[in-house]
This record gives structure tokens, C-alpha cells and sequence, in this order.
């Protein structure tokens, strides 16, 4: 299969520039997906729509795309989504998931085999963390991130 040319515009260099892979013939996607709290607006969904064409190009180029899309689904907003309705956090954010798909298939997006991605935040005294954990291959891989520019 011959990959055809891509063109994109570089802002760093101000000019047109050949799109070239990191790996030959593939590509790797990594959209930020909904924190299920509520049902996703207009808004959201043109994120998906904008990825879902792009994703498709790339296809038709001849790439093999990998498209990763996380959902949070632990945050302040869930919490208290899940105590104003009282419901567990659990109920509430399986039923906007299923609610996300279910919108994402109505707008035509493709939705292909996406690993699900857990954001937890905590704090110690010196240091704030992210933890994110992503099950991918029946296995949890997690990825450390430190936030040195905290406010303590």
C-alpha cells in the first residue's frame, strides 16, 4: 500500500510542511474525550466530529491509526453530580458512558476499540500528582505526571 502526501500547516515555522509519521504507516490519535458528569453538548461534540474526519483522512491515506480518547471519570463535577442526584459515582458515570457511545454512533463517528483512561488527582504537602491509569490488553498501564507550578 503507497501512502499519499499530507501538507500541514506548522505554526512554529509558518509554513506548509509534509506530514511525516514517527512510525512508518502509522499514526497515533490521542483525543481528550468527556468527563461524564452530564449529557455532552454541541460543544463536545465538535471535538468528536473534527477528530472523527480526521481520523477517517488519515485512513484513507493508507495509515494504520491507533485513536485513543479518555474519559474521566472521577472529578468534582462527577462527585457532585452523583450527590445531587443521589447516586453513586459508579451509576452515574456508566449510564453518561453508555449515553457518550450511544451519541457518538448517532453523529456517525466511528468508535472503534478505544481504552478507557482514569484520571485520579491527589496532593501531598510538596508535590501535586496525576495518576493515570488506562486498561489496554486486559492490563492497567499507569502514567505518572508532576506538577512543579502548583500553587501550595
Amino acid at each position: 500500500m503507497t501512502l499519499k502526501d499530507l501538507h500541514i500547516y506548522n505554526s512554529l515555522s509558518n509554513s506548509k510542511e509534509k506530514f511525516k509519521s514517527i512510525e512508518k504507516g502509522s499514526i497515533g490519535m490521542y483525543v481528550c474525550g468527556p468527563t461524564v458528569y452530564s449529557d455532552v453538548h454541541l460543544g463536545n461534540c465538535r471535538t468528536f466530529i473534527s477528530f472523527d474526519v480526521i481520523y477517517r483522512y488519515f485512513i484513507h491515506l493508507g495509515y494504520k491509526v491507533r485513536y485513543v480518547r479518555n474519559i474521566t471519570d472521577v472529578d468534582d463535577k462527577i462527585i457532585e453530580a452523583s450527590n445531587k442526584n443521589n447516586e453513586s459515582i459508579k451509576s452515574l458515570t456508566t449510564i453518561i458512558i453508555k449515553y457518550f457511545h450511544e451519541d457518538l454512533k448517532y453523529l456517525n463517528c466511528l468508535v472503534g476499540p478505544i481504552p478507557r483512561l482514569f484520571i485520579h488527582t491527589f496532593s501531598t504537602e510538596l508535590e501535586f500528582y496525576t495518576i493515570k491509569l488506562f486498561r489496554m490488553n486486559n492490563k492497567w498501564w499507569p502514567i505518572f505526571e508532576t506538577d512543579f507550578t502548583a500553587d501550595l
